[in-house]
């Protein structure tokens, strides 16, 4: 995973390698503690019981071609059942889950972690069948199916994934649904991409789809108005304040940010790690 881009989780569990050898686990760093060493500093070497299915590998590095690494799809597939059967090569304590979310843990670090692989790989339909056929035997398909349908690759950090998963039955209840990373407009101009918006569901079709291309890239979004036909949308914007957001470039950014949606009477409410912590069970 972190060869295929994945930062925040994979920065903090072991490195595991398959092979040929004797299973074993060693540490990067030898002079650590075993008690006050990350889990990011060890190496778990699982020793391969039988050959990759072909297409279930690639080659990250043209020069070493006789290394290959899993494709995400099929580490995905992994980690989802090595959290699923509390296997040590996932370290489940590192992806924090709130004391009023921890009666379903394991689903929630399992979205999480489907939320934040997503966002590398090139949007499929869920139950697209050349992923199904990568991941068939390694967990089992109803639980990777059930965690596709969860997921949602616009949740941009687990803190982000949490708010949605802590949100969405209430969303329902108030006959609303919950879109991730829409664009903000007020009349025709751009103010900021909200990490959510709940908005009511009579009022989901003033969301507009738009494909731009910038650069050689086509970049598609949800775009949301002040107004449209002079309709107000009723909804809220959600924006998840980060430890980033501490800086004061960042905090003078967000002040006017407020400042654009307030004057146009869109209100956002700014959403921090406490405020997920404290949500009522």
């Amino acid at each position: 995973m972190a060869l295929a881009g994945l930062r925040y989780f994979a920065d903090q569990q072991p490195t595991v390698l398959r092979g040929s050898g004797a299973a074993s686990t060693l540490r990067f760093l030898p002079d650590v503690p075993a008690l006050h060493a990350l889990p990011s500093t060890k190496l778990i070497y699982l020793r391969e019981r039988a050959p990759m299915k072909p297409g279930t590998t690639v080659t990250p590095d043209p020069y070493c071609a006789h290394i290959e690494a899993m494709h995400p799809w099929v580490a995905l597939a992994h980690v989802v059942r090595a959290l699923e059967r509390g296997q040590p090569i996932v370290d489940a304590q590192s992806i924090h889950v709130p004391p009023h979310l921890r009666h379903a843990a394991t689903f929630i670090r399992q979205v999480q972690v489907c939320d934040a692989v997503l966002r590398l790989l090139p949007p499929v339909p869920v139950g697209d069948e050349r992923v199904l056929s990568l991941v068939k035997g390694v967990c089992e398909l109803e639980v990777f199916m059930t965690l596709w349908r969860w997921a949602d690759r616009g949740c941009e950090s687990p803190w982000e994934s949490l708010m949605r998963l802590s949100l969405l039955k209430d969303v329902a209840r108030w006959g609303c649904v919950y879109v991730t990373q829409v664009e903000l407009w007020v009349d025709s101009t751009f103010v900021t991409t909200a990490d959510a918006v709940i908005i009511a569901q009579e009022d989901v079709q003033l969301l507009r789809a738009t494909r731009t291309r910038v650069g050689g890239a086509v970049r598609s979004a949800l775009v949301l108005t002040s107004s449209e036909s002079g309709v107000a949308p009723r909804a809220v914007g959600l924006m998840y304040d980060g430890r980033h957001h501490l800086d004061r470039e960042q905090r003078d950014l967000d002040s006017r940010i407020s400042s654009a949606l307030h004057t146009a009477d869109f209100p956002v409410l700014r959403v921090t790690r406490q405020m997920i912590e404290d949500v009522d069970p």
